[in-house]
């Protein structure tokens, strides 16, 4: 019974933790230009554009004050003939602008940073470079959360382009790193007389 219980009190822990996908409400209107055009500074200040990083999708991913984190569901693609569908779609390709449902992560709590990296075969296959995480109340002063309205975004949203992004290391490399220094250090430690 204790066993049940456990994970029952999981399951709604992991589901308070998450934010839902909301049927209208409020959506994150957000664009990302040509690849060509962004760029980002990694640690050592090493500038790189995205095109050469091989760059070809986009995510948003929210922050909660409570530590919970994840990626917004995409519902519509504006295409640039002034199209729009809301079939879903599970990544995006760039340069184009998407909504994003807000669901139950439409309050102060919240920030969310825009990714840019790699989808294949629909699925997300690393994250290249990323924007400076924005709170929800700037981003909504800033007009670029709005109300669904009539299944288009309304004439009064503005698109969300981060213009600053960061160049995340590939875990590879950074396992790499490591692996070197703890080899270092295992040939620089003295060598204790038996």
């Amino acid at each position: 019974m204790n066993t049940f219980k456990s994970i029952l009190f999981s399951l709604l822990t992991l589901t308070a933790a998450v934010c839902r996908a909301a049927d209208g409400g409020e959506l994150l209107y957000w664009m990302v230009m040509s690849t060509d055009s962004i760029t980002g500074t990694d640690r050592e200040g090493a500038v790189f554009t995205a095109a050469e990083l091989g760059v070809n999708g986009a995510r948003v991913r929210y922050e909660g004050e409570d530590g919970s984190s994840g990626y917004l569901p995409i519902i519509g693609v504006y295409s640039n003939g002034g199209n729009t569908t809301f079939d879903g779609v599970s990544g995006a390709l760039i340069p184009g602008m998407y909504y994003a449902s807000l669901g139950s992560c439409a309050d102060n709590a919240y920030s969310f940073v825009l990714e840019l990296g790699n989808w294949s075969n629909g699925a997300w296959t690393g994250t290249s470079m990323e924007s400076d995480a924005q709170r929800y109340d700037t981003l909504k002063n800033d007009l670029h959360i709005a109300k669904w309205q009539e299944d288009r975004v309304p004439s009064y949203a503005q698109a969300w382009m981060p213009s600053s992004f960061t160049v995340v290391p590939e875990p590879n490399s950074a396992i790499l790193v490591l692996l070197g220094g703890a080899i270092l250090a295992l040939r620089r430690r003295p060598k204790v007389a038996v």
